[in-house]
């Protein structure tokens, strides 16, 4: 998410693009919603990979290496 914004920024399209396109406008209001909205996207996608993440690997006692 974080890395898609980027690439609109600089060209690439998506939602970086319109952000850029709203700020070039001077529609601030509209670029802070979309601000705003990648804020809490990247939050909410970064809480549920961490949960997934830990549901895979677990929280029990460390593992130790097979030889």
């Amino acid at each position: 998410m974080r890395s898609s914004t980027i690439l609109g920024i600089v060209g690439a399209g998506g939602i970086g693009f319109l952000l850029s396109d709203r700020i070039r406008a001077y529609r601030w209001d509209e670029a802070w919603s979309i601000i705003i909205l990648i804020i809490v996207m990247v939050y909410i996608i970064d809480a549920i990979s961490a949960a997934i993440r830990m549901r895979i690997i677990g929280t029990g006692p460390a593992r130790r290496p097979v030889h």
